[in-house]
């Protein structure tokens, strides 16, 4: 089987095992890595217009306290016109300014991805270019909710994605 997208999930699954056992730190305090699980609906112009679930995993890892990396995964089914399924994979990276307060933590970014496309047609990659904002509110320690809105070109220009996701996160 020759297909672009599940050895790019292997290839992903394993930079994120690599990203979450990495001891980063800040000032000497403990790390401030956190895993999320993202869902919420994509508003695309692609080879269809229309709107669809999307998913992601997104790793966010400390820079500086208010300066987050922050990679990621994300996943969207939308039907063409056709009527025929399509499948694209978003990885990606952001770089992103938070302001960091108690519990509330605003924040926004850019950065750039691949659009790992598979439909009737066969595969299709393109460079992505993203740029959001968003929430972070801590509920524990340990435990924190997100809601955010992100802007994609693809390719870059010849199409786009607007992402509205809440997630949960974890602390790592």
């Amino acid at each position: 089987m020759n297909s672009t997208i599940p050895n790019f999930a292997i290839l992903a699954a394993l930079l994120l095992s690599l990203l979450l056992s990495l001891p980063l730190a800040v000032g000497g305090q403990e790390p401030d890595r956190w895993v999320s699980l993202m869902g919420g609906a994509s508003w695309y112009d692609l080879d269809a217009r229309g709107s669809g679930a999307m998913a992601g995993v997104r790793v966010d890892l400390p820079v500086t306290p208010a300066l987050r990396l922050e990679p990621g995964l994300g996943y969207l089914g939308y039907r063409e016109e056709s009527g025929e399924r399509v499948h694209q994979l978003l990885p990606e990276f952001q770089l992103q300014l938070q302001l960091v307060r108690e519990r509330f933590r605003p924040y926004v970014g850019g950065g750039l991805g691949a659009s790992w496309e598979r439909g009737p047609d066969g595969a299709l990659s393109e460079l992505t270019v993203a740029g959001g904002a968003g929430l972070r509110v801590l509920l524990t320690p340990d435990w924190r909710l997100s809601g955010e809105a992100r802007f994609r070109g693809v390719g870059p220009w010849g199409g786009s994605m607007t992402d509205v996701v809440i997630g949960v996160g974890r602390r790592r």
